[in-house]
């Protein structure tokens, strides 16, 4: 259900209040409350809400514009609309001036009255509604752009004009938003200039395209000296389909992309981190089977890197036989999913025949669609001594512990084991506290030994399990572990390397690998702790898998194709690209090399050495090459650029490829346009010619000489005024300069030239400006025709029509002096016989008189048709000519001319006319110019009575109409020599509209 408006109705009249009231509620969705004076008026608006007023003119104490004055001091957004008898134009301006929504005279048929003020309430509380709205959208704006980070701009497509510059301008640039909006700071001015072209090729590509959106990153520099790198996001504002604005956001990415830069860095600092650290490493891919074996790998078990092939048996078959089905087992649940790396310590053979404790571990660093591994990359860590010296300390433990603990000489060799152990040290005796704490354990946990001694082992280590972990099961779980390990002497972790994440009072993270085992007493088992600090490994494995994360994702983001092959040829890895551009999968691809990508006729022996040379020196080369599709055997043209790639001790080749097919096309179609448009202009007939804005020419056709008799070499790089007739030097000189000056196509010109043999001859030629990329004109191409023989058959044509319009004129006077005298007589015998039979026959023989005579008359107009010169007209001017003393006419074609005959403002006096005599009721005309793609819609338009739908046509014919009908048919004539077109399109009973359609090249806009 509507709710109802909320309107006061103040006027000093209570009977006609009432009326209006009732009125109103009848209507209209109104609740009225009035008011028979304006002060008690101003005291409602401050107790209640209203939506609108409506008040009198007239008023004791205080009349409608003072009681709008007030009101608009404390409600300048509440709707007024003054209604009154008082019709005075003064009163009306003033109360528009003071703020009133609309002004309604009181008088007339009242239903219609009232009807209008409704429909004018519900106007204004719209209108103002949405005013409120929009000005509350624009502080939200407003206050959104200012606390956002970065800049928002929009500029116009057609003047480039920026409109809106906000945000962060200062802190970016280092100059106001209205700096730039003014253009005292261009904004292309602040971006780098060798960036500067490819920003605004980015936009205009975006604007001619989909519109958008479209991200561009470059440099700009501050007023200060100072350079960011920012990212701009830009899209386009559509009116339709066509494109109007666009519109985008400038962020500061300067910090995001120096830690690009450095993570770029720490990729290539961990391929050396893990030689460094003495790690070996291993790359296994599983399509092929393929294991890529390090040579630190190799050294690690004695052998050369000949030694090993890369297949994952030479690691299988090498591991101990004891040790295999549990290395197996691991493995299996790690490619199954059950956990999340693979870790396993077991031994391998050594070159010399020995085995050789090693930790192993993996991750996997690609799955296929359905989660499979594909690569796993791991590394060996030897650990041979690690094993031995825990063999050894357990045995020392055990002894030292059962035996050495009751020998009092023992206890300083026993201390000093302890605290000099580079690993950390805990002894845990029967009920569970601790009885050893060494420095290297105190160092690890932040906990000083003489704070740890004596103390419960699982109230010291609770407070190091990390907050995320630290939940009541995982306490309860700690505690009946180390429960169970003192009542049986054994337990799950017994006897192997495993690893927990331990946190420190100060924050601090650390990664522990610990080995835990009983010691037998004579009341039960004690429990023994060695740890050791393998956080760094930990982070340079993780940094590893985001290196590798991050270079996936750049390849396979890459417009080119990629190749990663070995100096054999075999391939390594392809990104996504590669795998779309030779339509092959990646599994098949890796079984392949180089050679089953390219056609075998490419294949030069010499040429393929010589860039394999280059490329192996460090030398990075880059050539046009025959790509082949393996599974297809299809054919297609790529840019191959090949760069040697070192990792550690492995060389690598990368080949960037680019499919260049449509590049090729484009190439030849371009070639063969070339050669094709060069045959026309070699064998045109008329000359064919460019020179330079100041008028020295760099190409003449050989037409030249045919038309002209002069060589052609003896022109280019000279001036073209050698062989202008010296009368017409000022003509030729001037339609340079316009077309220089304004770098728009002017209208031909014709002109004398002079012959190699003396002769005048008469050309007709025109201008097309070229510009340079940076917009600047940079050539005109010309041509010219000779238009000798035109000349002289137009010169004879000319010479007869005057004369035909010599005859014409004298037999028209003639005719025109007989007509006048047969009107004198029929006026006399009028005046001498007063019968009225033969009165009515003089006035039809008198009405097909003046037919005649104006018949007559449109002979003289009609004979002018096409006789003068076509010129540039000034549309404002022509209008002002016709002006009428009792129709308003408005003109909004400011700056507009037209190439016409000079008889338009016939066409223009007619259309004046027509409005005059037959736009019953009409009072204002008004002229309008429009754009209709590259036309120009010109519009005349009255608001009278309008032409019935029937007649729209006809009245363009010759002889309809009230009078002679010559008219609109004359004007449609002289239209149409310059190709004006016009109909009539107006809505009957609103009005005529009359639409001249000018086509391109016959209209201007003059500066």
């Amino acid at each position: 259900m509507e709710v109802p408006l909320r309107l006061l109705l103040v006027d000093d009249e209570p009977a006609l209040l009432e009326v209006i009231k009732d009125f109103l509620e009848m209507m209209g969705a109104f609740d009225v409350t009035m008011s028979t004076c304006a002060t008690e008026a101003l005291a409602l608006l401050r107790e209640r809400k209203f939506d609108a007023v409506v008040s009198d003119y007239q008023m004791p104490i205080m009349d409608g514009l003072a009681f709008l004055n007030e009101v608009r001091k404390d409600m300048p957004n509440l709707p007024f609309i003054l209604f009154t008898g008082k019709g005075r134009e003064d009163v009306v301006i003033e109360a528009l001036n003071k703020g009133a929504d609309f002004y309604l005279q009181k008088g007339g048929d009242l239903h219609s009255q009232f009807t209008e003020l409704i429909h004018m309430v519900k106007m204004a509380v719209q209108s103002r509604t949405a005013i409120n709205d929009l000005k509350a959208s624009e502080e939200r704006y407003h206050s959104f752009v200012h606390n956002m980070k970065g800049i928002v701009y929009r500029y116009r497509i057609d003047t480039g004009r920026i409109d809106i510059f906000d945000g962060e301008v200062e802190a970016y640039i280092g100059y106001s938003s209205q700096d730039v909006i003014d253009g005292k700071v261009p904004w292309p001015s602040i971006i780098f200039p060798e960036e500067r072209i490819k920003v605004l090729e980015g936009h205009d590509a975006m604007i001619k395209g989909d519109g958008g959106p479209i991200q561009l990153k470059y440099h700009m520099r501050s007023r200060d000296g100072s350079v960011r790198f920012v990212a701009d996001v830009g899209y386009c504002i559509f009116d339709g389909e066509r494109p109007v604005y666009v519109m985008g956001g400038i962020i500061d990415i300067t910090e995001k992309e120096a830690l690009e830069q450095a993570l770029d860095e720490s990729e290539s600092r961990w391929k050396f981190a893990l030689e460094g650290a003495r790690e070996g490493v291993w790359d296994w891919d599983l399509p092929s089977n393929i294991i890529y074996y390090s040579s630190r790998w190799k050294s690690m078990l004695g052998y050369d890197d000949s030694d090993i092939a890369p297949a994952p048996d030479e690691w299988r078959n090498r591991v101990y036989p004891d040790d295999l089905g549990h290395v197996e087992s691991t493995m299996h649940k790690f490619f199954d999913g059950e956990v999340d790396f693979y870790e396993t310590e077991h031994r391998l053979l050594c070159k010399d025949g020995s085995y050789k404790w090693i930790l192993a571990r993996g991750m996997v660093m690609t799955r296929d669609d359905e989660g499979k591994p594909v690569r796993v990359i791991g590394t060996h860590t030897d650990i041979d001594q690690l094993k031995s010296n825990e063999q050894m300390l357990k045995a020392q433990m055990a002894e030292i512990m059962t035996k050495g603990m009751a020998l009092q000489d023992s206890e300083e060799t026993f201390r000093s084991f302890i605290d000099e152990s580079y690993d950390a040290i805990v002894l845990i005796d029967e009920i569970g506290d601790v009885i050893e704490w060494n420095e290297a354990q105190a160092k690890i946990t932040g906990i000083e030994r003489g704070n740890a001694v004596g103390k419960r082992y699982y109230d010291l280590i609770i407070p190091l399990i990390p907050p995320d972990h630290r939940t009541s099961d995982i306490i309860d779980s700690v505690r009946s572990k180390i429960e169970t390990f003192l009542q049986t002497g054994d337990s799950e972790y017994f006897d192997k390397l495993y690893e927990t994440e331990i946190v420190k009072e100060d924050g601090g993270r650390f990664v522990l690998q610990q080995v835990i085992f009983p010691i037998r007493i004579k009341n039960g088992y004690r429990i023994g702790l060695i740890s050791r600090d393998i956080s760094d490994i930990v982070t340079i494995n993780r940094e590893l898998q985001q290196s590798h994360n991050l270079f996936r994702t750049v390849i396979d983001s890459s417009h080119d194709a990629f190749f990663i092959h070995d100096t054999d040829g075999r391939v390594i890895d392809v990104n996504t690209k590669l795998l779309e551009m030779y339509h092959i999968t990646r599994e098949k691809a890796l079984t392949l090399t180089i050679r089953d990508f390219s056609d075998e006729r490419e294949f030069d022996a010499q040429a393929e050495t010589r860039i394999w040379d280059k490329v192996m020196a460090g030398q990075s080369f880059i050539f046009p090459w025959k790509a082949k599709r393996p599974t297809e055997g299809t054919l297609f043209d790529v840019e191959v650029y090949l760069t040697k790639v070192v990792s550690g001790d492995r060389t690598l080749i990368l080949a960037t490829t680019r499919d260049v097919t449509e590049q090729k096309k484009a190439e030849r179609a371009l070639k063969e346009a070339e050669e094709k448009y060069r045959h026309l202009v070699q064998n045109s007939h008329d000359v064919i010619y460019t020179i330079t804005p100041d008028g020295m020419m760099t190409y003449v056709s050989p037409s030249w000489t045919t038309m002209l008799g002069y060589d052609v070499t003896e022109y280019l790089g000279g001036t073209f005024k050698k062989v202008i007739h010296k009368d017409d030097l000022e003509l030729c000189d001037g339609f340079l300069r316009r077309t220089v000056e304004t770098g728009v196509r002017q209208p031909a010109i014709e002109y004398r030239v002079v012959h190699k043999d003396g002769s005048i001859r008469w050309h007709r030629s025109n201008l097309i400006p070229s510009f340079d990329e940076n917009g600047k004109l940079a050539t005109l191409f010309g041509s010219a025709v000779d238009i000798t023989e035109y000349k002289l058959a137009m010169g004879s044509l000319a010479l007869a029509n005057r004369k035909l319009n010599l005859l014409s004129s004298i037999t028209r006077h003639d005719i025109l002096n007989q007509i006048m005298a047969v009107q004198g007589n029929i006026e006399l015998a009028k005046m001498r016989d007063r019968n009225e039979g033969a009165t009515a026959f003089l006035d039809k023989i008198g009405k097909s008189v003046s037919a005649i005579q104006r018949h007559i008359e449109f002979t003289r107009d009609y004979e002018q048709l096409g006789v003068r010169e076509l010129t540039w007209l000034r549309l404002r001017q022509i209008v002002r000519n016709v002006a009428d003393d009792h129709i308003d006419i408005i003109c909004e074609c400011d700056n507009i001319s037209i190439y016409a005959d000079p008889m338009i403002e016939t066409v223009f006096q007619n259309l004046m006319d027509n409005t005059r005599r037959h736009a019953e009721g009409a009072t204002v005309v008004t002229v309008r110019c429009t754009r209709v793609g590259n036309d120009l819609k010109l519009t005349w338009e009255d608001d009278g009575c309008g032409i019935p739908k029937d007649q729209k046509e006809l009245i363009f014919e010759r002889g309809y109409g009230k009078n002679t009908g010559l008219g609109l048919f004359l004007s449609r004539e002289i239209l149409g020599i310059t190709g004006i077109t016009i109909v009539e399109n107006g809505v009957p009973g609103k009005g005529a509209r009359f639409e001249m359609l000018v086509p391109e090249g016959c209209h201007r806009t003059d500066r």
